[in-house]
């Protein structure tokens, strides 16, 4: 027994002796997307990315484990996304050198400075995800390098929308309205009581019906309406108070000031319609306005953005699908090892 004993210890002391040379590294690169090795640092940069996009699609307390994205589950949604990000990060890099572009001493300097200023002021945050700055600085140039790709095909095919292309992508994203904010709280952000808020519903409503039946626009009643709800909040009336809540919005799918439902309707409804939106803190009045009055004030007004507005468009699908056609290779090791379950959202 004293034998085998001495024989094991023997052979332990072997082991450690041969280990005690080595060292247990992380894996260094996790993909090869074109032929280019994708180091660990790079990869975790667009997997946080891709999972800040996931968590801001669901709600605060979401368990990712038991969430879907657009019916995919969110683990493998976040997973998908990185290998996205990582391939136009790709396509990006090499259409930036192809075109001939460069960043000047100043540009690179200033993004430099940008980057490192951000890491600087997380570092403890962005280090715990296995980012160090050097991959975090690639990370955000890449991101510069995408901006001067898009600048440069903007100024070459601005010219390529016409008038009426633009005019009617306008008319079709975008629902222009004038609002008029009727505060719901008082001076203390406290909810009026069931009488004020009763009266300033009546107000609302009379509103409507002199706006619906033609006598008077938006505009023209809102002074009166504001002398009678303002004082139900405890707020004075004021010479500037229709120039406060009253304003103009241009409302698409996309915006976050309302609900979608209503942007839809928004979108769907005459010039001319009118009515109350209660999704909201303080209920609004409206009127759809139309998006332009002449040709000319389009030409001048709007034209520039919303053809830009459909290039960038163009250009980020030309990005999506040249970039998809790069080959990519899963380093399965690695990818295991860089769980999303590792990500850390505080410290």
């Amino acid at each position: 027994m004293k034998r085998k004993l001495i024989l094991c210890v023997a052979l332990c002391a072997a082991l450690c002796l041969s280990l005690a040379g080595c060292v247990i590294r992380a894996p260094q690169t996790v993909l090869t997307v074109d032929g280019e090795d994708i180091p660990a640092g790079l990869y975790l940069s667009y997997q946080y990315s891709a999972y800040t996009e996931a968590t801001s699609q669901l709600s605060s307390n979401a368990d990712l484990s038991e969430e879907t994205i657009d019916d995919v589950p969110a683990d493998e949604w976040i997973h998908t996304r990185t290998l996205e990000l990582i391939r136009q990060h790709v396509y990006v890099e090499q259409a930036f050198a192809e075109q001939g572009l460069s960043l000047s001493d100043e540009e690179l300097s200033s993004a430099q400075s940008a980057a490192d200023q951000y890491y600087d002021e997380n570092q403890e945050l962005i280090a715990a995800n296995g980012i160090g700055k050097e991959s975090y600085r690639t990370f955000y140039l890449n991101q510069v390098k995408h901006n001067a790709l898009l600048q440069a095909y903007l100024e070459s095919h601005r010219e390529d929308v016409t008038l009426q292309q633009a005019q009617e992508y306008m008319n079709t994203t975008y629902a222009h309205i004038l609002q008029l904010v009727l505060p719901a709280t008082d001076t203390s952000y406290q909810l009026l009581d069931a009488d004020a808020s009763a009266a300033l519903m009546e107000a609302a409503n009379e509103a409507i019906a002199q706006m619906e039946d033609g006598s008077a626009t938006l505009d023209e009643v809102a002074d009166e309406v504001l002398q009678e709800v303002l004082p139900l909040s405890g707020r004075e009336y004021t010479d500037s108070s229709v120039s406060e809540y009253l304003s103009e919005r241009y409302v698409s799918e996309e915006s976050t000031m309302y609900g979608k439902d209503f942007s839809l309707a928004m979108l769907s409804a005459q010039v001319g319609d009118c009515g109350l939106y209660t999704a909201s803190t303080s209920p609004l009045l409206y009127e759809k306005l139309p998006n332009y009055e002449t040709d000319e004030e389009f030409e001048t007004e709007h034209f520039d953005s919303i053809a830009d507005e459909i290039n960038t468009k163009a250009f980020e699908e030309e990005v999506k699908q040249l970039s998809e056609a790069l080959s990519l290779e899963e380093n399965a090791s690695a990818v295991h090892t860089y769980s999303i379950s590792n990500i850390k959202t505080e410290v």
